[in-house]
Order: C-alpha cells, then sequence, then structure tokens
C-alpha cells in the first residue's frame, strides 16, 4: 500500500502521510514524530547543563515532544496542559520509564 506525505511540520518535526483505502474501505492518516533530537538534546542537558535561570527562580527539568503528550492525553486520559493534572505528569516525568525526558537530575 502507498502512502503519500501530506504535511511537514519542520518546527515540531512532525509528518502526516494519508493511506488510500485499504481492505475495510478506509482512509487511515498516520503521524510520524522523530523526537530524536530532542532526546539528544535532553540527554546533553541532563549531563552537562546548569538547569537554573540567572536568578535561581526557575529550574528546567523536562523537555516533552508533542507525540508523547498526545500520547499521555488518548491512552490515558492525562492532560499535560490541565494543571489539575500535573499530579499525574509529574509521576510520569519522575518514572524510570521517561527519564529520558528529563534535562536535569532529582526530583520535580
Amino acid at each position: 500500500m502507498t502512502r503519500h506525505l501530506i504535511s511537514h511540520d519542520p518546527i515540531s518535526g512532525i509528518r502526516a502521510y494519508y493511506e488510500p483505502e485499504n481492505n475495510g474501505g478506509a482512509r487511515i492518516i498516520h503521524e510520524y514524530d522523530d523526537v530524536s533530537g530532542i532526546l539528544d538534546n535532553n540527554k546533553l542537558n541532563f549531563n552537562h547543563v546548569n538547569p537554573w535561570n540567572a536568578d535561581r527562580s526557575m529550574k528546567k527539568v523536562a523537555t516533552v515532544p508533542n507525540s508523547i503528550i498526545t500520547k499521555w492525553l488518548l491512552e490515558e486520559g492525562i492532560d499535560f496542559y490541565n494543571k489539575d493534572h500535573w499530579p499525574k505528569v509529574r509521576a510520569k516525568l519522575n518514572s524510570s520509564e521517561y527519564l529520558f525526558l528529563r534535562t536535569a537530575p532529582g526530583r520535580i
């Protein structure tokens, strides 16, 4: 089956592909997100960059790709942008499963 690129966002890296009708007659759109650059940068920051701003009032602790934010929302109902969901987001970011999203050691 042939797929056709229908969009590419150069900022997020997300590419959307259209697949014509398959055996069931459904038309499918798949989105793919290459997050390797984000993860490489997270690892670099985690190991070599001071996470604090100049007056130490804020600390960068993670960079979460849009595809992970969408995954959490669709699969678990966790809305990254909803402050009431932040206990669950914090638990995700503190887990070893999502360590690759962290940009600084310690717990959130």
